[in-house]
């Protein structure tokens, strides 16, 4: 076996992303997998009997799911490798199918506990594992993360091939390799590690290894944002040396801006057996279906097949329906947020809801929204033990005072809120109910303000003065057979219900010269008649939104 000297260097970074999901492991000697020399130092390494491994992981999912799924990778590869039988490195047979079954090993892995662990369902990573052993590089893949191979005789190629969305349509020509780099579903990939729909999905290849051969392993953070023009131009500046050549591309990626994770790991053959070729060796070209337009550039860097490789099969998956119209779904969702946001702008705001509890402040001239409504109707309704007592207190001693004055007209003022009766108003049974035990205490309320004068009043002898007639309001819409004066048996009971006494007979009783407000013109009411009142009769009508009048509060 020829004698192969390499030098070795890697770096891994969380870049332009605050977690980092990729992992890694170079092994300059399998003989001796943790000796940890050889590595970011240009030393340069014999290349043993067992050879040396590179490996890059990029996880992908949710929280800390794809950092877990690379690791889950890494860490089985090298339970995998630290135990490595002698009669492995036999045939390419047997290596090949010694690394598809570590590979396989982790897959299952990442899959067991993403069943075990809900929150990580979807968890999965990428592989590009190169095992060079003896004069020939063993390359595995799956995933978007690639292998490269520049030499100064001939140019940089593609060792791997991309399992994406985007490289399946470059192969059935309907898009260019230059359109391929800034396509806006460049991160869609069609084969990964932990896929739970599909069983591991490897593809390898075996190639010759040559003096000056630059091996580069990168996860796509590095290959996403510098083109294959870029990296070659990088290496070829730095060829010989793999520190160099690592600091050199990370430093492009820092002046581009990185937007993900990055791995790179670099080998550089310095010594071989095998003299390169004029031709580069690197993935086969792949030929469109017969009738796909083929675009200029669809093939680069391809070449002649290596030894020991399989022929390529075109994998016929379709994506589906978010990957095929993802950029599409996304510009429509910010269109809609965006119009959202204008409409929410544009619109006049809503006013404020109206504070009834201070009874100072005089009634607005705007109308309450539904909601302010009914909440007004309870608060109001909740005021109207403290009212009824007030008026009970001036009709007992026959003295308004200022006080109870002010009280009974700010009361009033309040119940002018409910004037204007909102047309989207749900009206419930409950609320037509507050909203008549309401207009009961108003009556009394204004025929007490109307039959005393308060106590430092100049009309305080006599405290009476003649009563202008009040008309309570009823649900509208419903027809009054008779005065709705409050001793209708449904309000009675509805007042002993909430805790609100009606105090309506004792107006008529206590101010026998005053028809109250039960005196309405066509109506028969007691005073001038000097009939007895009679229940008015309602029929039953939903959804009558009762109107409450402006009161004359004085």
């Amino acid at each position: 076996m020829s004698r192969t000297i390499f030098n070795l260097a890697a770096k891994c970074d969380a870049a332009g992303r605050s977690q980092n999901q990729d992992n890694y492991w170079v092994c300059p000697d399998l003989a001796a997998p943790f000796s940890g020399i050889g590595i970011n130092d240009d030393t340069d390494v014999d290349l043993s009997a067992k050879g040396a491994l590179l490996v890059v992981a990029d996880g992908m999912g949710g929280m800390k799911s794809g950092e877990l799924a690379s690791e889950f990778v890494v860490e089985g590869l090298k339970k995998k490798f630290r135990n490595l039988p002698d009669d492995v490195t036999r045939s390419e047979a047997s290596i090949l199918q010694f690394v598809t079954d570590a590979v396989t090993e982790a897959d299952k892995v990442i899959k067991e506990y993403a069943r075990a662990h809900r929150e990580s369902e979807g968890m999965g990573s990428t592989i590009a594992l190169a095992w060079l052993l003896g004069d020939k590089a063993y390359c595995v893949w799956c995933g978007d993360s690639r292998i490269y191979c520049y030499n100064p005789q001939n140019s940089l190629v593609r060792l791997s091939h991309d399992h994406s969305y985007v490289q399946r349509l470059v192969d059935e020509g309907k898009i260019s390799a230059d359109e391929a780099f800034d396509h806006p579903d460049s991160n869609i990939i069609t084969r990964s590690l932990g896929d739970n729909g599909e069983n591991t999905d490897l593809e390898s290849r075996v190639y010759p290894l040559h003096r000056r051969d630059v091996l580069l392993l990168c996860s796509d953070g590095l290959c996403g944002l510098l083109d294959d023009k870029q990296l070659e131009s990088i290496i070829s500046e730095h060829c010989t040396s793999s520190k160099d050549t690592v600091e050199a591309l990370w430093q492009a990626g820092e002046k581009a801006g990185w937007s993900d994770n990055a791995t790179i790991e670099v080998a550089c053959i310095t010594e071989s057996a095998v003299t390169p070729t004029r031709k580069a060796e690197g993935y086969p070209a792949i030929v469109p279906a017969k009738g796909a337009p083929a675009k200029p550039g669809a093939a680069k860097g391809a070449g002649n097949v290596a030894s020991g490789g399989s022929a390529f099969t075109t994998d016929n998956r379709k994506p589906g329906l978010w990957e095929r119209y993802k950029s599409l779904f996304l510009i429509i969702i910010f269109i809609a947020i965006a119009a959202a946001a204008i409409v929410w702008f544009m619109l006049p705001s809503t006013p404020d809801k109206k504070d009834i509890s201070d009874y100072s402040t005089e009634a607005p001239n705007g109308s309450l929204g539904a909601s302010e409504y009914v909440a007004t109707v309870d608060k109001v309704f909740s005021d109207l033990p403290t009212v009824e007592s007030i008026i009970d207190n001036v009709r007992e001693s026959g003295n308004l005072s200022q006080p109870a004055s002010e009280s009974l007209n700010n009361f009033l003022k309040n119940v002018t809120l409910l004037t204007d009766i909102p047309a989207d108003l749900e009206m419930t049974k409950d609320l037509e109910a507050k909203i008549e035990a309401i207009n009961r205490v108003r009556g009394s309320a204004v025929n007490t303000l109307q039959s005393y004068s308060p106590a430092d009043s100049p009309n305080r002898p006599g405290n009476a003065r003649p009563a202008t007639p009040q008309r309570p309001v009823t649900p509208a819409a419903r027809p009054q057979s008779g005065p709705s004066n409050g001793s209708r048996k449904d309000n009675i009971d509805h007042g002993n219900k909430t805790g609100v006494s009606t105090g309506q007979d004792n107006t008529e009783q206590e101010n026998p010269t005053t028809n109250g407000e039960g005196d309405q013109p066509g109506s028969s009411a007691p005073g001038a008649h000097g009939q007895p009142n009679q229940p008015p009769t309602h029929p039953q009508s939903p959804q009558v939104r009762p109107a409450i009048p402006i009161p004359d509060a004085t």
